[in-house]
Formats: structure tokens, sequence, C-alpha cells
């Protein structure tokens, strides 16, 4: 496995871009900014890219009410960040944005405290609506949608989590996967609760993760499932979940696997509560979208799985709660296993973590 820092575009060629977008070569000499920036620059303004390219400090903090406290961002990482800012394919450069139900989830602050006078510029991102605002001395200057290779999602995830130590013989690399022939029809119908269950389950879940969730959960009519490789690029918004990369997807679960699922999430002996610090970056493996119709609008929850740390996160819009799910591990990869049979990297899990 490789270390946390190759989920992001390599270091590099984010240098590279970074010293594009500074307008500078590495021998000193100032260069006139590409004209690929100028989007870019026409949409921040120049003050406001100059400040990017300035930053010293950068502060990240999550804005869930469960979320990560102010975390200070590795002076390492900040050149990642500038070079995400500065290229165009971080944008969709869109005119009109569509109104969304929550608000943003992580906010970024670059500060510059050296060599020009103390400023900063706060980037509120929306990883829900995948969108973001730019927000200078209390005005909104800019705001836009995420590009589909914007790769700000697995950035914060490498600063707000803890870095996950070299373990590369443990985990296999997932190879280049063939695309999964096998599709289950799904019926449409809401996947029953697990026998025996009853109100103590659903009353479980919505304790631990909300009413809306344990909803869209118990009463799914479609589960999405996407096989994910965190340390890969995406090639476009398509091929993105939760700003994952996804190697394979099957749209509709089957009805028995669905209710499989479900009756794992929905099983309290399968949720532990551990009071010990994990040192481990959340990378997942898979991911499930439980999806239901109600007064003729979808709502969906989001389930991801990273069996290297034995974790699992579970999402419905700005919350987020990652929790050890090291004794449904099992049950979860032999899933994994029915769902994508043809994937090498899931069979090469171990059924129990070490």
């Amino acid at each position: 496995m490789k270390p946390v820092h190759s989920l992001l575009i390599p270091a590099l060629a984010l240098l590279s871009i970074a010293s594009k977008c500074s307008g500078s070569q590495q021998s000193g000499q100032p260069l006139t900014p590409p004209p690929t920036d100028s989007l870019v620059l026409n949409l921040l303004g120049k003050s406001r890219v100059d400040l990017i390219r300035a930053a010293d400090r950068v502060a990240v903090r999550s804005l869930a009410p469960d979320g990560h406290p102010e975390v200070w961002a590795e002076a390492a990482r900040i050149p990642d960040l500038v070079a995400i800012l500065c290229r165009k394919e971080s944008y969709t450069f869109s005119k009109v944005l569509e109104k969304c139900p929550v608000g943003a989830d992580v906010q970024i602050n670059l500060r510059v405290s050296q060599g020009r006078p103390a400023d900063s510029l706060l980037v509120l991102v929306n990883t829900q609506c995948r969108s973001w605002q730019f927000v200078y001395q209390g005005q909104v200057v800019a705001e836009d949608a995420l590009g589909p290779q914007n790769g700000i999602e697995a950035w914060l995830s490498a600063v707000l989590l803890p870095a996950r130590p070299e373990k590369s013989a443990d985990k296999p690399e997932r190879p280049t996967a063939k695309k999964d022939t096998a599709s289950s029809k799904n019926t449409g119908k809401p996947a029953a609760p697990s026998p025996g269950a009853g109100a103590q389950s659903a009353n479980h879940l919505e304790q631990r993760f909300g009413a809306a969730l344990a909803q869209n959960i118990l009463q799914a009519g479609t589960v999405s499932v996407f096989a994910l490789d965190p340390e890969k690029k995406p090639s476009d918004s398509s091929s993105v979940f939760n700003g994952f990369a996804v190697v394979q997807k099957q749209e509709k679960l089957s009805a028995p696997l669905r209710k499989k699922l479900i009756d794992i999430i929905n099983n309290p002996n399968n949720h532990v509560e551990s009071r010990l610090a994990k040192n481990c970056t959340f990378l997942p493996d898979i991911g499930f979208r439980f999806s239901r119709v109600e007064n003729g609008k979808t709502a969906y929850s989001d389930v991801l799985v990273a069996f290297y740390c034995d974790d699992w996160m579970f999402r419905d819009g700005a919350n987020r709660q990652i929790r050890d799910c090291a004794v449904a591990r099992k049950e979860l990869l032999e899933l994994a296993r029915k769902i994508f049979p043809g994937d090498a990297y899931f069979k090469q899990l171990p059924l129990r973590n070490k």
C-alpha cells in the first residue's frame, strides 16, 4: 500500500502545477501565468489568486456537529492545495448553481503571515452538493461546482484524518479490475427489516446516526454498490463516489443481497464503541448508496467500508460518522466478494484483519 500522500496527484506533478500557478520557474525567474489559468483568475480575481499563491499557513475545520476541531495542515501539503485551487480542472465555471439543501461541511482558511500584509481567504466546501464558496473579508467573492477531477476531498481526508502507517505487506494493491457482468435485478420493494430486530434495531440506528439515515437504510428500495480505489485518480465525474475513484459498480443490488447488507448494518452487535483512537486514515474499499422515494423525491444515505482500518462511515448529507466495524468485517467482505465475484482485490483480503 502506498503512503497517504499518494492519494493526491503525485507530488512532482502537483509542485509543477503549483509552480505554474505561482508564475515562477525553479530558477526563480518570473513567468506570465499560462492561458489555462485565466478562467481561475477571472473567477476568483487576481488579488485572491495572489493570496492563494502566498499562503503559508492553512487551517482546516469540519463544520459537522461531531466533526474534527480545527487542525493545521502540514507545510508539505500546502503546495498540493495551491495546485488544486489554481488549476482549471478543479472548477466547472457554472453560471447557475443548483440550490443545495445543506450547508458547507468543511472550512479551509488560507492565511498569509510572512512576506506581505497578513491576510486570509476562506474556502467553504460542500462535499454533499459538490460545490464550494470563496469568502474574502466577509463577502462571498466566488462560488462554483467542484470539477470532476477536483481532488479537494482526498486532500481533506489526508489532512483531517491521522496518517496511515506504512503497511504495504498487509494490504495488496488493487489490480485493474475487469467490469463485472454479473448483475442482479432489483424488485424495487423496500428491504425487509432483520428477523426479530423490529423497533429495537431501528431505534439503535436512529440513536446512533439520526432518523433520516436509519429510515433511508431500512426502507431502501434500491442499493447501489461501488468498488473503490482511493489511491486512483478519478477519470470523470461518473467514476467518483464520495470523492473516491470507482473501479466497478452495480447499480441495483439484488433483493437477497440487499437484505443481507441491511441485516449486517441493522445488527446492534456489529456496532462496537471503541475508545481507542486508530492511527489509520479512512480509505474506503467499497461504498453503498441506500435510496428510497418518498412523495416523489429521492432520499439517500451512504455507507463506506475501509477494510484496511476495519472502519465504516455512515453519511447522510453533512452528517458523517466513522465507527469501528471489526466485528462485521467477515460478513462485509464475504458480501463484497458475492457482489463483485471477479474482483481479485477483495479475494486477496483476509477475512480477519491482523
